[in-house]
């Protein structure tokens, strides 16, 4: 059983693969490929971390792998989208209906106010977000800018922006004690960068 979830895990990453590789990802300047390596590869950390069972792990890592899918037809209903994408490519592979619908709740619970409703959903969660917790967060955030700005048509300044994603950051915890342990640190060094960042441009529109 272990042998074959794993071919299934690589079946499903040449598939994903290719459709970031088709085009319509070009658009995204956030939401590329290579955050879904990123939030993947977190979510497996924080799963050994849990120490979730292999099936778990599977469940995990599939809808990891495709939770970002749906981009290539809706940005607003992508959550969606993508875990129906994910049941399609599952029963393909004939996986039970179980974890089918554990997939495609796991993805959906991403959709923010994220609604995670078990360990693995929480988990997901939790990588998805990972990017407040760690380096590089105020580039990830700009590239985010740039893509609501894009695609979503949100014309907001620079500091409103900013401001909000602080918001944002105050208010959020993340679900599990593993993430929290994870990002924390990071995250609250982030946030008083942040700070800085916003007084800095408060400062510079005295001048």
């Amino acid at each position: 059983m272990t042998q074959n979830l794993q071919y299934i895990i690589q079946e499903a990453r040449k598939a994903v693969l290719l459709s970031f590789n088709s085009g319509w990802a070009t658009k995204l300047k956030y939401h590329d490929y290579q955050h879904t390596v990123q939030v993947v590869d977190d979510a497996l950390i924080l799963a050994e971390k849990c120490h979730l069972s292999p099936t778990e792990k599977f469940i995990i890592e599939i809808s990891a792998l495709f939770h970002d899918m749906g981009y290539s037809d809706s940005y607003d209903e992508h959550e969606k989208i993508s875990s129906e994408m994910a049941a399609v490519f599952l029963q393909q592979h004939q996986l039970p209906d179980a974890i089918i619908e554990q997939v495609t709740l796991c993805i959906c619970s991403t959709r923010v106010p994220q609604t995670p409703k078990d360990i693995v959903s929480q988990l997901l969660c939790d990588a998805d977000l990972a990017y407040l917790g760690k380096s590089g967060f105020i580039s990830n955030l700009d590239k985010l800018r740039v893509e609501w700005k894009e695609l979503l048509r949100i014309n907001g300044n620079q500091i409103d922006f900013y401001q909000n994603t602080l918001s944002f950051c105050e208010k959020h915890r993340y679900f599990t004690a593993c993430a929290r342990e994870e990002f924390d640190v990071v995250k609250s060094q982030n946030i008083t960068e942040l700070k800085k960042l916003i007084q800095s441009l408060l400062n510079n529109l005295h001048f």
